[in-house]
This record gives C-alpha cells, sequence and structure tokens, in this order.
C-alpha cells in the first residue's frame, strides 16, 4: 500500500514538472527561422505568438527574425507578464530583407494590435500586398506602448485607393471608428508608403483624448490624402519628417 502510494505521488511529481516546464514563462532571445530546428526557434510568426500567449513572459524577449519572406497574417494580444520593461520585440536584421506580407481583404491587417501592450517592431517590411484594401499595422481596442522603428509599412499606393488602405491605422474597425485605440505608440525611422492615409489616429472625442504619440524622422510617399491624419489626439510629437510631395495625387 505504501509503495503505491508512494508511486502514485512520483508520477503526480513527473507530471505536475512537466506542466511547468512546458509552459514555463518566456524571456530572453528567440529566433523565427523557417528552416532551424534549434530548441529556441519558431518557424513562423504564428508559432512565436501562441507560445507568448500560452506561457506569458517574465523579462524582456526578443524574438530575432530571420531574412526571407513570411506571408502571414497577425494578431497580437496582451501577454502576461509584459510591461514597459518587460517589452516583446520582434527584430529583422533589415526592411529589405526581412518581409512580413498578407494579401488583405477589407478591414484586415497584416498586424493587428489589439489590446495589446508592449510590443516592439523593428527592421522589417510590413506589406498589404491587396491593391484595393489592408492595414500595415492596425492598433484598436486601447492598444498601448507599441513602437514601429526601421521598418518600411506599405500599402497600395495609387490613385483613388480606398479609405480602408493606411499603413498604421490607430482606430476602431475602421478608419473613421473613434475610441479608445491606442495611446504611448512610437513610429520612427521608417518608411510609410501608399494608403489613402499614412498614419491615421482616431482618439474618443473632446473631452477624452488620446495622448502619447512620437512620429519622428519617418519618410511618407505616395499616400492619396494625407500623410498624418489625426482627430482627438493630444501630446503629439512630430518631429524631423519627412514627405515626398512629388508623389501625392
Amino acid at each position: 500500500m505504501k509503495k503505491h502510494i508512494l508511486k502514485l505521488l512520483i508520477l503526480l511529481f513527473i507530471s505536475v514538472f512537466n506542466f511547468s516546464w512546458l509552459h514555463a514563462q518566456m524571456s530572453g532571445t528567440y529566433t523565427i527561422d523557417k528552416t532551424s530546428s534549434a530548441s529556441r526557434n519558431y518557424k513562423s510568426f504564428a508559432a512565436a505568438i501562441s507560445a507568448l500567449n500560452s506561457s506569458g513572459v517574465n523579462g524582456a524577449v526578443k524574438f530575432e527574425v530571420a531574412n526571407g519572406i513570411y506571408n502571414e497574417q497577425v494578431t497580437l494580444l496582451y501577454v502576461s507578464g509584459s510591461s514597459s520593461s518587460n517589452t516583446i520585440t520582434f527584430e529583422g536584421s533589415d526592411s529589405n530583407k526581412v518581409f512580413l506580407s498578407y494579401n488583405c481583404s477589407q478591414y484586415e491587417a497584416v498586424i493587428k494590435v489589439n489590446a495589446a501592450a508592449n510590443f516592439v517592431f523593428k527592421g522589417m517590411t510590413i506589406k498589404s500586398t491587396s491593391n484595393t484594401y489592408g492595414y500595415g499595422v492596425h492598433i484598436t481596442s486601447g492598444a498601448k506602448n507599441i513602437t514601429v522603428t526601421n521598418c518600411r509599412v506599405e500599402v497600395a499606393s495609387r490613385t483613388g485607393v480606398g479609405a480602408d488602405c493606411i499603413p498604421i491605422n490607430i482606430a476602431g474597425g475602421t478608419y473613421r471608428t473613434y475610441g479608445d485605440n491606442g495611446e504611448e505608440i512610437t513610429i520612427k525611422n521608417s518608411i510609410v508608403r501608399g494608403g489613402y492615409f499614412g498614419v491615421n489616429i482616431r482618439g474618443t472625442s473632446n473631452s477624452l483624448l488620446s495622448e502619447g504619440f512620437q512620429i519622428e524622422n519617418n519618410k511618407f510617399y505616395g499616400q492619396y490624402v494625407y500623410p498624418i491624419y489625426s482627430v482627438f489626439a493630444e501630446d503629439m510629437n512630430i518631429i524631423n519628417n519627412v514627405i515626398d510631395s512629388t508623389i501625392l495625387y
């Protein structure tokens, strides 16, 4: 009887240990590489994000993205343990070598930041390949502390492009949906190409303004209407951006 109880206790300990190991919180550097089988590698953005959602983090996390084309649609949710110091970064080596793209339908995005916080995208091209619709990055539902730096964010660039074709859309489900969609947003050292607007920001109202926007050292090309359009927002620093008006329609 005692031996039987001891065996059960040992099996229970092993089960708990294995479960804890499978769901250990993430911290440090990982890779995203379709060709690698390393222990800290994920073969897609989707696999990396699934691990984040199931495990959470207990320190800053960085995914070094290998050169290549990743045809994926990414949705980011709040990750347990993330904070202003425990950020989650997806970093490519060069925006000319790392491509995250998706053929978006209306109201879809390549990257949707949905009520998430503390994410950084760096050193990659983010592109909607549709000639009509799509957001490159869609920040919505109260997302906070989101950074896009050293990136190229691209959508269709042509006469008469639709209003729901925007490289960086900080709004609700459509380009004109107001609300608490995003705050503490940094767009820096990037190329923003195409779209109806380049960056679209929609806060809630005159009495409830969204705040904390840093738009710095970017180049805007080929917007059909405005490179930056903002309603019901404050605490905006728009510094040293270049607008190429020769190709505005």
